[in-house]
């Protein structure tokens, strides 16, 4: 196999935020561990309720997966809609895209005067790929999904593209300033301690207590494990159902052009063009043999990978510069692909909003707040049951 490429792993917007990162109290009611848009969602909704502390094991509050990635709020997980429906069943797949569209109307309520222009998938070769498209875009009338086929012209009209073919798109998705993310959803009326990454957790009769690697400990009632792969090594039953996974990213400027959020290539390249004209690609696992599966060090790159995001640039992007940032993460999918959200298997202190991958900014904060209402209320029927954790059982 080919020898990985050393990349910067800070992407080029990754500064710490102003305010200072609290002490960590030794009680709460909740902790939620991770900063994700999963465990921001469940604080906030919370924080009025109970003593809620977020533990954030990045040293800059916001710079985890969600920010790192597409910074794409899509209302689902990334799959083409007519294999969601075809794999879960028309019930289960509505129910989970209507989970993520109110997730997506909850984060437009935190992100205010955000324009949505929706998200376009495309299709960069004529053979396969657009009867898929027409198969999803079937599928997306019948589950009453806002959206809309597009001719070649019509998209490279929207996107200031060359060489793509036919696309889908999404009104209920769009692309978010990863600037005002960061900014707002910090804003969640609860302590965020950075550089707090959880180490041992322990269950007891009355309560959870939390050690971290520095030492400290804090115990609580009940925690959300909502890290991400950080959350594996907290848990047993997360080693073989969070499965880790790198993706890289590069950045080049181009011309002034049209704001462009997209997908392509079966939804495995993500394309975006900010404000400014630079273009973020991102994806490309597939040019890995093992599709960067079982990675987790973000420092490090697959030229293969680096290779084909380069040439996707050079393709569907006129006049492109050389690049100016490079960087990878690691995100955890779970390992049938779909996220793992409620009750821990034998336990009701523990809860989990994981296994996103870098595609929570939607479906993601959609479960935060539906695990949060859970734990008020005692149910979350909104969850589908084919995101419950339990369902790897025998």
């Amino acid at each position: 196999m080919a020898h990985a490429v050393p990349i910067d792993p800070a992407p080029p917007w990754s500064t710490a935020l102003a305010h200072p990162t609290p002490d960590l109290p030794p009680r709460a009611d909740v902790v939620v561990v991770g900063a994700s848009a999963a465990g921001l969602a469940a604080a906030s909704l919370l924080a009025p309720e109970a003593r809620v502390v977020v533990l954030d094991a990045d040293s800059a509050t916001g710079d985890g997966v969600d920010r790192r990635g597409p910074a794409q709020a899509l209302g689902t997980v990334v799959e083409h809609p007519w294999r969601l429906e075809k794999s879960l069943g028309p019930q289960a797949a509505k129910a989970l895209w209507a989970l993520g569209v109110e997730g997506l109307r909850r984060l437009d309520a935190h992100l205010p005067d955000v324009p949505h222009p929706g998200l376009l998938w495309a299709a960069t070769e004529a053979d396969r790929e657009p009867a898929e498209l027409l198969r999803s875009a079937e599928t997306l009338a019948r589950l009453g999904v806002h959206h809309a086929t597009l001719d070649p012209e019509e998209v490279a009209r929207r996107t200031g593209t060359v060489g793509l073919h036919d696309a889908l798109w999404f009104g209920d998705a769009w692309a978010v300033d990863r600037a005002a993310l960061r900014r707002d959803l910090s804003d969640v009326g609860c302590p965020i301690v950075s550089g707090a990454q959880a180490s041992v957790l322990d269950e007891t009769g009355d309560g959870v207590t939390l050690t971290l690697a520095d030492g400290r400990r804090i115990e609580a009632e009940v925690v959300i494990l909502a890290a991400g792969y950080d959350s594996r090594r907290l848990h047993p039953y997360l080693h073989d159902t969070l499965v880790p996974v790198r993706e890289v990213a590069i950045q080049r400027p181009g011309p002034p052009g049209p704001i462009t959020a997209l997908r392509a290539g079966f939804g495995w390249m993500t394309m975006a063009r900010d404000r400014k004209g630079a273009v973020t690609i991102s994806g490309c696992r597939w040019a890995s043999p093992h599709l960067e599966q079982g990675e987790t060090d973000p420092h490090h790159a697959h030229p293969d990978v680096l290779k084909r995001l380069l040439a996707a640039g050079d393709r569907f992007f006129p006049a492109l510069g050389p690049p100016t940032a490079q960087w990878g993460w690691i995100e955890a999918h779970g390992c049938d692909n779909l996220p793992l959200v409620g009750p821990l298997p034998s336990s009701r202190r523990i809860l989990l909003c994981t296994g996103f991958g870098a595609d929570g900014l939607g479906l993601g904060f959609g479960c935060g707040h539906a695990v949060a209402e859970g734990l008020m209320t005692g149910s979350a029927p909104q969850v589908p049951a084919c995101l419950d954790p339990a369902r790897f059982l025998p």
